[in-house]
């Protein structure tokens, strides 16, 4: 900084008064952390400094003790050409300094020298009281950091851009990893937080949210799998042997295995519900289709060319004959079908073997005989148990027969006769 000397050469001067002089000194390091010295008895000099002390606030103290600032304007003023911003002037009398230059170039060259007033500094440089720059700090505030230490290196940037809303980035670098943290509060509950971090085997990321759904997401690769977790729990992993999901799949397009994946079924070889490949599948929202011989509908419905059972079958109908086909008895095992009815015309003489037939035919001539439209020629037995018989359409009856013996007794026996009355 140099020295301009102006004196009276110039058009129009205007001053004010003379501000107090500085006998405070705050350094600022942090919004918790500030360094002061000297008295509130002037002004009072604020400078943001992050490696700030006490000592040196003391040291810049005095060498700004008892400045006091003058404002001034000075239009049509001759001075040097090498004055330049910041410069001391000595100008009608008055000392101060150049804040403000404009020059204008003619026959000669003027300028016009500013140092704002009072209204104006306070207007373009406010000057606050010390409540009042702690309130614009908290409120809107910007502070970065970088740190060499022996075994790492780390560089933060904080935006406080009201008392509950903060942006905050920072980077570290040490010898066997490195960090990237990013986080944004928003309100007194909620944040948003992502971080990066990086190491020889492993490579990690999460972004999470703190209040409202508390939801996470994260990824880590690691020389032998690749995962990624959500709200805590794994949910995707990649290894050696394949992928695992633990999850909700969504596709409509694409390959699982040999199978096709279309908007709302799997397909093998081109089947499709209702298709004529022998070799192939369908596994979607109609049911169930295997080459072109089997397939089973969302109704339960079976369709087969042929099957084989080893279990139980429990069927409330079962139609076979005509088109449906036949049920073949020669794989019935013996006592294999029992119940204690069997439907009414169900069973015909036309479908049983001649032997069957001619005993049927005995038993229903037998049947006719005891109730009466038969007549047998000739009959056989060793008990008849009956109330009576009719012989030439006479009925007979069991008759007991009593009669005196010649030695004065008697004797009865049983005969089959008619009763005369």
């Amino acid at each position: 900084m140099s020295s301009v000397y102006v004196g009276r050469n110039l058009r129009k001067f205007e001053s004010a008064p003379q501000f107090s002089g500085i006998t405070r000194v705050v350094l600022q390091v942090s919004d918790e952390l500030e360094y002061s010295a000297g008295t509130d008895t002037g002004r009072t000099l604020t400078a943001a400094n992050p490696w700030g002390n006490q000592a040196r606030a003391e040291d810049i103290l005095a060498q700004v003790k008892g400045y006091a600032y003058q404002p001034y304007r000075a239009t049509g003023a001759i001075v040097d050409a090498a004055a330049e911003l910041g410069d001391a002037v000595s100008v009608n009398g008055v000392y101060s300094g150049v804040y403000a230059l404009t020059r204008r170039y003619g026959g000669i060259q003027f300028a016009d020298l500013n140092a704002p007033s009072d209204e104006e500094i306070d207007h373009e440089y406010p000057y606050k009281s010390q409540q009042e720059r702690k309130i614009t700090r908290q409120f809107r505030d910007v502070r970065a950091s970088l740190k060499v230490q022996a075994d790492r290196i780390s560089a933060e940037v904080e935006d406080r851009t009201s008392a509950v809303n903060t942006l905050y980035g920072a980077l570290t670098v040490q010898a066997d990893r490195i960090t990237q943290e990013v986080s944004e509060r928003q309100g007194a509950v909620q944040s948003l937080n992502s971080a990066l971090m990086l190491q020889s085997n492993q490579i990690e990321a999460k972004v999470s949210k703190t209040g409202g759904d508390n939801e996470s997401f994260a990824y880590s690769i690691l020389s032998d799998h690749c995962s990624m977790a959500a709200n805590g729990n794994e949910v995707f992993r990649v290894d050696k042997n394949g992928a695992s999901i633990n999850g909700i799949i969504r596709a409509t397009g694409g390959k699982i295995g040999g199978f096709d994946i279309q908007s709302n079924y799997l397909s093998y070889n081109g089947q499709t519900w209702g298709g004529t490949n022998t070799t192939g599948a369908y596994i979607g929202i109609n049911g169930i289709q295997l080459g072109r011989n089997f397939k089973v509908d969302m109704q339960g419905n079976l369709t087969a060319a042929s099957g084989t059972f080893t279990g139980n079958i429990y069927a409330g109908n079962i139609q076979y004959g005509g088109s449906a086909g036949y049920l073949s008895g020669s794989g019935l095992a013996s006592h294999s079908v029992y119940g204690s009815q069997i439907g009414y015309n169900t069973i015909s003489t036309a479908y049983t073997s001649g032997g069957i037939n001619t005993s049927l035919g005995y038993a229903d001539y037998a049947n006719g005989v005891f109730n009466g439209w038969n007549t047998a020629t000739w009959f056989k037995g060793t008990y008849v148990n009956c109330r009576y018989l009719t012989v030439n359409e006479e009925a007979v009856a069991p008759m007991k027969i009593t009669f005196a013996t010649p030695s004065g007794g008697s004797r009865s026996i049983w005969v089959l006769g008619r009763s005369i009355s």
